[in-house]
């Protein structure tokens, strides 16, 4: 930033733009695993599923129903504020299990 006669009056960093958008981990965490309760995604039992944040990065385990329940969760997650990465850590999905034939 420049004052009226040019001169350096400040230095507006990444750190200071990007921190609007800033949320402590446990309240993303909250955030998504609301979500997906709330929004009854077909194909996907929030209590099978583990969610944690680490400096706004949410990692999602456990296994879903389907294969298309697990995309749906990736999604949601991606669209909570303050999220800056979804990584996917889903086992294979129930309908993409090998079944057993006798």
């Amino acid at each position: 930033m420049v004052d009226e006669a040019g001169h350096l009056a400040g230095i507006v960093s990444q750190a200071d733009v990007l921190s609007v958008f800033s949320r402590p981990d446990e309240e993303i965490r909250r955030d998504v695993t609301g979500r997906l309760t709330r929004q009854g995604l077909p194909g996907v039992n929030p209590e099978r599923l583990q969610v944690t944040v680490r400096d706004g990065i949410v990692t999602l385990s456990g296994r879903p129903e389907t294969g298309q329940a697990g995309r749906d969760i990736i999604e949601a997650a991606r669209h909570i504020d303050g999220v800056i990465a979804v990584r996917d850590q889903l086992g294979p999905a129930d309908d993409r299990l090998p079944t057993a034939t006798s």
